[in-house]
């Protein structure tokens, strides 16, 4: 259940990006924000209803005022998780070399250490 709720938080960011991407009017802009929260509420009751048997952990979650903040910490969290676990295999499991390459990845300038999680995220 974690999984799938952070996936929908995740789905629902990767959609704004997207808006803010559009040259919009500020109130159409708000309209649409505010049709992105609504989807993503709408998609946790239908999980919820559908394959969680009605278990309400998150609904306090989801039933509070949503804005951009309210979603950051799960995209900086979980978003390279999959990468992590690539590199991970990339050193056969060996612990060591993986903190060696993750410190290396981290002494990058932001936006190749972007790119190169985004590269073992690909090969995952």
């Amino acid at each position: 259940q974690k999984d799938q709720f952070i996936q929908l938080i995740l789905d629902t960011r990767q959609r704004l990006e997207r808006l803010y991407t559009l040259p919009l009017p500020a109130e159409q802009m708000r309209q649409r924000k505010a049709a992105e929260f609504e989807q993503l509420r709408r998609d946790y009751r239908q999980l919820k209803d559908s394959q969680w048997h009605g278990d309400a952990r998150y609904d306090f979650w989801i039933n509070t005022p949503l804005n951009n903040a309210r979603l950051l910490p799960f995209g900086l969290y979980d978003q390279w998780v999959p990468a992590f676990a690539a590199l991970f295999k990339q050193v056969n499991g060996d612990w060591p070399a993986f903190y060696q390459a993750v410190e290396k990845l981290g002494a990058l300038p932001a936006e190749k250490r972007k790119a190169a999680l985004q590269a073992l995220m690909n090969a995952a």
